[in-house]
């Protein structure tokens, strides 16, 4: 019984035990009425009929595999466990458990194959039918080259061995065109005599002048060859018959590709004339053990004529191997009594035809994977390509193009098609190379080998697109271009909101608020034009509002939050990010100063209620918030811990961006009553955070250059001494200033009398908002005499000079690249006036006007009037102005 004998049983066993153990696929469309499992994209439907759809014409699947005894330790379930199915690796067969039967059932047979051999001992027992026999010991059969053998007369008895009970086939053959068989099954083990049939008929006969000659029989049982007896010997005589194959050299006819099988129905025979002496049975063979094909013929020829002999392909050997050469030789056998005499030299040739194919490049598919301009390929990108073979063989294709871009396929088996207009489709993969920055790429099909060519050659367009934008997003670093949107007028553009990005791929983007704020939305997409990253690398993206004629209307803060409308961030951005309307606060940190004990005042300019105007109008702010902090320059209270952790608290409060405005008053606050931390969070303050810094410098006098005079003043001599303080603490500030300046500020005075003090209207940083007008006859100093700083060399601009037509020379001054602004327009004498009070203490609210101011009595010095604290008003409500506008 042969192992494809239960076919049908074997496959439904697959189907039933395989559904319930799927772990791997290639692809899966699950459907309601089952599923298909296959390992091509093409969409295909699913079979009505089937529950479990396996498609692939290159794999295969894979049942549980162990030995029988592996096998018999499987614990089973009475009643759950009929049809239990695996690979039996001892019997090369699938078996299933049986309920019914109580047993393993193979797919084999009705029985899993017996296990069985050849009786040791027994060889000289085997014994032949229906041959006449040798004389010699042991005897051996005799036969004849073209004798037909007589399954019902010839056989072989053999003893045999069972071991397990099941089913058998049993062959012994001598590779000369005959055989012996038997096959059936054994209900129990034990010894048994089996009769095995002949078949078949001889092709070769051997000489016997030199004693007997013949073929060694080789048994195999259950598909293993038996090393039983591998001795067994029959005698081969030659035939009587005799011919002569014409001297030519003969060609197959017909059409031969690879792995195609040759049919007589395509014309596929070898035709040999032949000159007979002695007439007989004639079996001829042609064969190419490395192509693979055969050919046979028989014909019963009669003595003394011409005639012809047609060889047709041998089922299972009518299929080339390979096409490698354009034609093969094929070995010429015959049973004649004389071979060589018969065969004559003579050939028979083979044409095999070479390998070629016609691309359908308009049904190519390109996979899932998209194509960019500019990407490196990889294994993960896939073509496809119907192919029309022409002729068939197996071979690498090839998708080639510029930039060194190659797609492989690999060992491709390219089939004859069945059907008229049927195509293969071969995968391709990419094995490297990079895109060109162009919308498309031609690829060119080519293949392994000579004997490889492609019908109607035309290059595959692959299609390349511009790769999508792809950034970053820095959530936490979103900002916008001022602090609040201005309250109560058209938003325009004046407020924007900006958005940190980190850009892989250039390309255009969108960006957009998700939460709108009383009407306003923001968005990158300007006049419906969206944004265009140009570059990689970080910038920024700014959103700006959408409809710029809203109004704001309620001051407040809300919430919104950015996100990305083209889908192609790497990180979307859901943190909040608040809007205010309205007004920043105005957080401010003033320096004090303890070492005289004045009472400082600058900060009176903006706690007090009528600020920063003649007729106390409000510059429009959020909340406002004084630190005021005192420090000392007493070098035995500045070692102390209390003053320690004071300077510690301001420079970390400066460093975590709490102020938006620092005032300090006196230039020995900031050289003395500051330290190295300090020093080092106020230079970031001014440089990196750019906030606004605005100091007094007085009690300088004595004509000293400005830091340096400051410190042989009050730090070598006065301080140093002592021995308590620290170099890097006492000249820290004074260095990190003259840094910040670009050198030394020199000191010029000048005498009130004679010289009144001028204003330098016209600066490109910082001027001042109307209402009090600087004139020859009005002065901002009361006092004797003023100490001007000289501004060669540094980096800042007057603001206020001491004269007209002194651009050089300033009172007031503002560095050029941030806002930071020096006060120097005292003496040691009187060491308040520009930022006095005196004459801005009250408010008339009857008249909604100041209250007049007075000092000493008098509005007048040396019949110049002066307007000390009105200038200190209108500089502090410009600073803020700025402020409330960043």
């Amino acid at each position: 019984m042969k192992n494809n004998k239960h076919i049908g049983k074997y496959i439904a066993v697959l189907l039933l035990t395989f559904f319930g153990s799927i772990s791997t696929v290639f692809a899966q469309t699950n459907k309601t009425v089952g599923t298909r499992i296959t390992d091509v994209t093409t969409e295909k439907a699913l079979k009505d009929n089937a529950i479990l759809d396996l498609d692939s014409t290159t794999k295969g699947f894979f049942l549980p595999r162990m030995t029988t005894m592996q096998r018999d330790a499987i614990k089973k379930i009475a009643g759950k466990d009929n049809g239990l199915a695996i690979y039996n690796i001892d019997i090369d067969c699938v078996e299933y458990w049986s309920e019914r039967t109580n047993k393993w059932m193979s797919v084999c047979g009705s029985l899993p194959p017996a296990t069985l051999d050849l009786v040791v001992g027994a060889c000289d027992k085997i014994s032949f039918g229906g041959f006449t026999m040798t004389n010699t010991t042991p005897k051996k059969p005799i036969l004849k080259q073209g004798d037909v053998l007589k399954p019902e007369t010839n056989y072989i008895s053999i003893k045999v061995k069972v071991e397990q009970v099941g089913t058998y086939t049993i062959s012994a053959t001598g590779d000369n065109g005959y055989f012996f068989s038997a096959e059936g099954q054994f209900q129990s083990t034990g010894t048994y005599d089996i009769i095995m049939k002949a078949m078949g008929t001889p092709t070769v006969g051997y000489d016997q002048s030199n004693g007997e000659k013949g073929d060694v029989l080789k048994f195999t049982i259950n598909g293993k060859e038996s090393t039983v007896c591998a001795n067994v010997q029959t005698v081969v005589l030659p035939a009587d018959l005799k011919f002569q194959i014409r001297s030519a050299i003969y060609k197959a006819k017909g059409k031969y590709n690879v792995n195609d099988a040759a049919t007589v129905a395509k014309g596929n025979i070898v035709e040999l004339d032949v000159d007979v002496e002695n007439g007989g049975l004639a079996t001829i063979t042609a064969y190419n053990a490395i192509l693979g094909v055969k050919f046979s013929g028989t014909k019963d020829l009669v003595s003394s004529t011409t005639d012809k002999i047609i060889l047709e392909p041998v089922t299972g050997e009518a299929a080339a191997l390979e096409n490698n050469l354009a034609s093969y030789d094929l070995t010429i056998a015959v049973n004649a009594k004389e071979a060589s005499h018969a065969i004559n030299g003579n050939k028979v040739l083979i044409t095999i035809e070479q390998t070629e194919v016609e691309a359908d490049n308009a049904g190519a598919t390109f996979g899932t994977k998209p194509y960019y301009e500019g990407s490196t390929l990889d294994s993960t990108y896939k073509i496809t390509v119907p192919v029309t073979v022409i002729g068939s063989g197996k071979t690498n294709l090839y998708l080639k193009g510029a930039g060194n871009v190659e797609f492989k396929a690999e060992n491709v088996v390219l089939l004859m098609p069945k059907n008229a207009g049927e195509k293969q489709n071969v995968e391709f993969t990419a094995v490297g190379g990079t895109l060109p920055n162009a919308s498309s790429l031609a690829l060119t099909l080519s293949g392994d080998g000579q004997r490889f060519s492609v019908k109607n050659p035309s290059a595959l367009t692959l299609a390349i697109g511009k790769k999508p934008v792809a950034y970053t997003i820095d959530c936490g670093n979103i900002s916008s271009n001022r602090k609040t949107v201005i309250w109560d007028k058209p938003i325009n553009d004046t407020y924007y909101i900006i958005v940190p990005v980190d850009v892989e791929v250039a390309g255009e983007y969108e960006l957009k608020t998700t939460i709108p704020v009383q009407g306003m939305s923001f968005s990158t997409t300007v006049g419906g034009n969206k944004a265009v990253f140009t570059t990689t690398g970080k910038q920024n993206a700014i959103l700006y509002p959408i409809d710029k004629t809203i109004v704001p209307t309620t001051k407040g803060e809300t919430q919104t939050k950015i996100t990305n409308a083209d889908g192609n961030s790497k990180v979307l951005c859901d943190a909040p990010f608040k809007i205010k309307v309205g007004y920043p606060d105005l957080n401010v940190l003033y320096l004090a100063e303890e070492y005289y004990g004045y009472n400082s005042n600058m900060d009176q300019f903006i706690t007090n209620q009528n600020r920063f105007g003649q007729t106390g109008t409000l510059v429009e702010t959020g909340d406002v918030n004084v630190t005021r902090t005192a420090l000392t320059m007493n070098d035995t209270d500045y070692i102390k811990q209390t003053y320690i952790d004071r300077r510690k608290k301001i420079a970390d409060d400066i460093k975590a961006k709490k102020y938006n405005l620092i005032l300090s008053d006196n230039a020995l606050t900031l050289i003395h009553a500051l330290d190295a931390n300090i020093a080092s969070a106020l230079e970031d303050y001014i440089t990196v955070q750019k906030g606004w810094f605005v100091g007094a410098t007085n009690n300088i006098g004595g004509g000293y250059d400005y830091f340096e005079g400051m410190k042989r003043e009050y730090g070598l001599f006065r301080f140093v001494s002592t021995g308590t303080w620290k170099v890097d603490q006492q000249f820290a500030t004074a260095n990190m200033f003259k840094r910040i300046a670009g050198g030394d500020l020199k000191l010029q005075n000048y005498y009130l009398s004679n010289v009144p003090a001028g204003f330098k209207k016209d600066t490109n940083r910082f001027t001042l908002l109307s209402g009090y007008p600087i004139s020859n006859t009005k002065s901002i100093l009361w006092v004797t005499s003023i100490a001007a700083v000289k501004l060669s060399g540094t980096n800042f601009e007057a603001i206020v000079t001491p004269k007209d037509n002194t651009p050089d020379e300033a009172i007031v001054f503002i560095h050029k690249q941030y806002n930071w602004v020096m006060f120097n327009n005292l003496d040691n004498g009187n060491n308040r006036a520009l930022m006095s009070t005196m004459d801005f203490v009250g408010y008339d609210a009857k008249n909604a006007i100041l209250s007049p101011w007075s000092y000493q009595g008098s509005d007048t010095f040396n019949g110049i009037k002066r307007q000390t604290g009105e200038y200190m008003s209108n500089f502090m409500k410009t600073v803020v102005t700025k402020i409330m506008n960043e």
